[in-house]
């Protein structure tokens, strides 16, 4: 998951933090913390002019676990939209117990599925939609 982080549209975040309630000096904040950077590249010692990214959330930045989880609920929201409008379905570990459709740990995120034509068309959806979302 860390290589998609790197290619979040800063959009996204900032309509994430507007739908989650934070205020637009806080948004503001945020924005300028991503968007004032700059990389410099040290090759065969020679350091690069420097670039200015247009996306992505940097590995090390004390704000990025938060921004991650952000963006993480974004991809959740798409399951969901995933097992409500394309049938997608998640495992149930008892017959009486809600299904789960996926996990998210740490870095990493695991699908429960059946395991069936529709539901991969299903979840290639609602990565789909993620991916529109995100950029």
């Amino acid at each position: 998951m860390e290589k998609a982080f790197d290619k979040v549209e800063w959009e996204f975040i900032e309509a994430i933090l507007h739908h989650y309630g934070f205020l637009d000096r806080v948004i503001g904040l945020i924005l300028k913390c991503l968007n004032t950077v700059t990389i410099r590249f040290n090759i065969n010692g020679t350091i690069s002019d420097s670039i200015v990214p247009s996306r992505g959330i940097r590995q090390g930045d004390p704000l990025s676990p938060y921004l991650f989880l952000l963006c993480s609920k974004g991809l959740s929201a798409a399951f969901r939209l995933g097992e409500k409008y394309f049938g997608f379905k998640g495992i149930s570990i008892s017959r009486n117990a809600t299904p789960v459709s996926h996990l998210f740990l740490a870095d990493d995120f695991l699908i429960f599925s059946t395991a069936s034509q529709q539901a991969c068309r299903s979840i290639r959806e609602a990565f789909d939609i993620y991916k529109l979302a995100t950029g």
